[in-house]
């Protein structure tokens, strides 16, 4: 488990890609599903949803990054990279909930911190999280960096676009 925190810091680091991520199903039905419950989590949290609209936003956006990467790599014709590159994805995105995004939230919640700077911390977030995704296209799709920011924007404007098509919120 220690190995695997170690890359996906690196990956968030830029120290390693996609490439370095195991090839395992397992580990990849284990970070869904992790995935989805810290998501529900911020989303019960931070937005002040329901538990349902929670999980409905979480699957989308999974599910939406599933098919939008799937489909850039079988375009690029480089479907072996599947399985690595959606687990980049997953544990990343668990990684950064779990050790920047959740803590944040509780010394939000706590008062500890102001909404200012909760707000300004989450900007930020994004931010370095956009930069991450990025440098996984970049690697995963072997593209140049403009076109692997065009993927990361792109994506990012189509999972919001299709969650707020589909829940109002």
């Amino acid at each position: 488990m220690s190995f695997l925190l170690q890359l996906f810091k690196d990956i968030c680091l830029f120290k390693k890609g996609p490439e370095d991520t195991p090839s395992s199903i397992n580990l990849l039905i284990f970070l869904f599903i992790t995935n989805l419950f810290s998501e529900i989590i911020l989303g019960l949290s931070v937005y002040s949803l329901s538990f349902i609209m929670s999980a409905i936003l979480s699957i989308i956006s999974v599910v939406v990054l599933v098919l939008y990467t799937v489909f850039w790599l079988y375009i690029f014709k480089l479907k072996s990279r599947i399985l690595q590159t959606i687990t980049a994805f997953l544990g990343i995105s668990l990684f950064m909930n779990v050790c920047f995004l959740l803590p944040m939230l509780t010394l939000w919640k706590l008062n500890i911190i102001s909404e200012s700077t909760f707000g300004f911390s989450t900007i930020i977030f994004l931010m370095w999280s956009l930069s991450i995704y990025v440098h996984i296209y970049k690697n995963a799709l072997s593209i140049s960096l403009f076109q692997s920011i065009a993927l990361t924007i792109t994506s990012f404007i189509l999972i919001n676009t299709i969650s707020i098509n589909i829940t109002g919120a």
